[in-house]
Parts: C-alpha cells; structure tokens; sequence
C-alpha cells in the first residue's frame, strides 16, 4: 500500500493507471458539517497494488485523477457507487465514465439486495473484513494504522470480487441488464439541483396539493440556502419543521414563531423572514398557477388517481397477491426483488391509472410488468406443488 500526498506522486501513480484496464475505486468523505462532502480520502487499486491518496494534504492538485476519472479506457470499479459519484459530481462537476457497480451486480446475480461489500468478501472470498473504521474521523492527520488498513482493505477485494460475479452474469446473460442499471446510476440528471430531484427526495404523506407545493418550495429555498453557505440541509431547516410549516401555512412572523416545533430552533430564527415570504410567494403562485404545480407532481400517485381501478375493500388482498407474484418472479429468476420493483410501486399500479413506474420498460417489462398486466385482469392463477408457489397464466 503507498500514501500518496504530493501531486507529483499522484501524477506518477495516475501515469501508471493508465495502463491497466481495470481499477477499483472507492472514497472515504464526511457530509456532515457542510453542503458539499469533505473528501478525505481516495482509494485505488490497481492489480498488484494499492494507493491511498490523500486528498486533504496540503497544496495537491487532483487533476491527473479526475482525468483517470474521464478515461474510457480503464473500467472503475466501485461498490454502492452512488455516493461516491455524487461527491464526484458535486466537487468536480463531472461524472466518471466506464464505471462497474458490484452492488448492482450482485443483485442482478440473485444476492440479497443492497447487499454490503463485506458480505461479498465473506460469501466469496471466505475473507472477514475489520468494520470498526467505517465512521472514524477521516479528516483528522494524522491517520492511524487501523484507518489506513480499513481504507486499503475497502479497493483491496473489488477486483476479484467483480470478476467472480461478471463471470456469473454472463452465464445468466443479464449483461444488458446491468449496462440499463449503470445508465440510471451515471444520469447526471439525477444529482443536478432541480425541483424533480427535490420532489424525490421529500416524504410527503398525504399532504394537500397546496401544502406540498409550499413544501417543496421551502425545500428548495433550504438548497440553495445551503449551497450559499456550505451548511448541511437539517442545519438550515430538518424536515419536520418543513413539514409543520407546510400544513400550518403561516402568513406572518407571529404564526411562525408561535409553531412549537420551530419555537426552541433559536439559532434558526435569522431565517425566518425568508422562510414566511417562501410560503407567501408558494401560496400567491398556486392560486394563479393550479394546473402547472398539478403537472410538477404528475409521477406523484396521489395527485395522478384518474381512474381508481379496484376498491378500497378489495385493495389489500389484490396487493397481497401481486406482492406474492413479484415473490415468485424473483425467486424463478434467481434476483433480489426489489431490484425488479418496490411494493410501493406495486401497489400504486394496482390502484392508479396513468403513472410512471420503472417496470414499464428495459428487462423488467418482460419479467414483471406483462404479468401485472394479466393479473390484473384476473389470468394469473397460483397453485402450490412440492412445497413451493407457482403461478400459470390462464388460457
């Protein structure tokens, strides 16, 4: 293992990189204080060695490994990628190219969903990695042996790792799967600062039309507020406080300071002058604008019901069902189930006509969505035979 913390040292190693193929990469950052992650460390691993470099060291230019990044030359191996391009993204403004996720791999495999690169180790390589390090304080110098071990040992594997399971999704031909998955995970789109990323991330419950509307428009100020000052979200405005706000729907300061759950957030309350005039200006826009905010939630079911498609009685045995055919589905084609859909998605496709779902195209739409489509017209039977569930299709 080599300490990088010089750029010219970078420059040597990234040099190197360039001739291998493959690479595994993995970061070690804290999110907490700031808006933007503090990267603290990179991780590579190349075939014969590793390198931790170290990206808080003084004076280091990071530029020769953005453009390994940029290589389409060399595959970058990552596991639970997502993370790690979003930091990538928010500090570099780019996204890496040729990427392999083990996560998604596995999953496309049959290993349980979401599964952790330990368990991979284990299950794979009969090897037990050291976690105790996972949350240490990566940005204090200098790092002791431990820290470094865990750092080491988090690239050390991942190359072995994938070419265990891609020689296992090429016998089960779901190659294109993964590519269809990888293409999702690489969507710059999808770590942009836009509304439709805010409406994913917020819980709405079953708000009322304006009050979400106010909801989001408050989240979006909580964004742009934290990306001014690099101040982490709950530290300008938590969630719960959002969500008080956006269904009391306070018209000046008094109603605002008299919400006991914004009442104690003394240190908050330099806010509130923007916080009141982000609901007025929320409010005055949905009266004039009703049918373009109906169209930001659009892919929201609980504002898209055109046409309930069975009864609210009826609602939790037809569920039941379609969730047991997922089961089966999943277990015939050997992957983790809610790789192929949620049961919230599940559920909201028995109920409502006109929405988005992920299993409407790409391998999914043969394996689950044509078999919604014939059970909800009642072609699906289920029988039972030497202790398992199957279902048929009636003629």
């Amino acid at each position: 293992m080599h300490y990088i913390d010089t750029t010219s040292d970078l420059d040597h190693v990234t040099a190197q990189l360039k001739k291998n193929s493959f690479i595994a990469l993995d970061t070690e950052f804290i999110a907490e204080k700031t808006y933007f992650p503090q990267l603290c460390l990179i991780q590579i691993a190349s075939d014969d060695d590793v390198f931790i470099i170290d990206t808080l060291a003084k004076n280091i230019n990071l530029t020769s490994f953005i453009c390994v990044l940029l290589d389409a030359n060399i595959k970058k191996i990552f596991h639970s990628a997502h993370h790690d391009i979003e930091v990538f993204y928010k500090l570099f403004g780019i996204m890496p190219v040729n990427v392999a996720d083990t996560q998604i791999l596995a999953m496309a495999c049959g290993y349980p969903e979401h599964i952790a690169y330990d368990k991979l180790v284990k299950i794979m390589l009969n090897t037990d990695l050291d976690k105790t390090e996972r949350m240490s304080k990566w940005d204090k110098r200098p790092l002791s042996n431990k820290q470094l071990a865990y750092a080491e040992a988090d690239v050390k594997y991942l190359q072995k790792i994938y070419k265990i399971i891609h020689t296992q999704l090429l016998e089960k031909g779901r190659q294109d799967w993964c590519d269809e998955e990888t293409n999702k995970l690489l969507d710059i789109n999808n770590y942009k600062h836009s509304e439709q990323n805010v409406i994913k991330r917020l819980k709405f419950t079953k708000l009322p039309l304006l009050s979400r509307y106010i909801l989001l428009q408050l989240a979006i100020w909580r964004e742009k507020k934290a990306i001014a000052i690099d101040k982490p979200l709950k530290s300008i405005l938590r969630e719960d406080m959002m969500l008080e706000i956006s269904r009391f729907i306070p018209e000046k300061l008094e109603q605002l300071n008299s919400l006991r759950i914004y009442g104690n957030q003394i240190y908050r309350k330099s806010y509130v002058d923007e916080i009141v005039a982000t609901v007025q200006n929320a409010k005055q826009y949905y009266k004039n604008n009703r049918t373009n905010v109906k169209e930001l939630f659009k892919n929201d079911t609980f504002y898209t019901r055109n046409k309930k498609i069975q009864s609210e009685k009826n609602r939790n045995d037809g569920l039941d069902l379609a969730l047991l055919l997922l089961r089966i589905i999943s277990r015939e084609e050997g992957i983790a189930p809610q790789l192929i859909a949620s049961n919230g998605e599940i559920e909201n496709f028995l109920n409502y006509e006109d929405c988005n779902f992920r299993f409407y195209e790409g391998w999914r739409r043969k394996i689950l969505y044509e078999k919604l489509l014939l059970f909800r017209d009642g072609k699906i039977y289920f029988f039972y035979r030497a202790g398992k569930l199957y279902y048929a299709c009636a003629e």
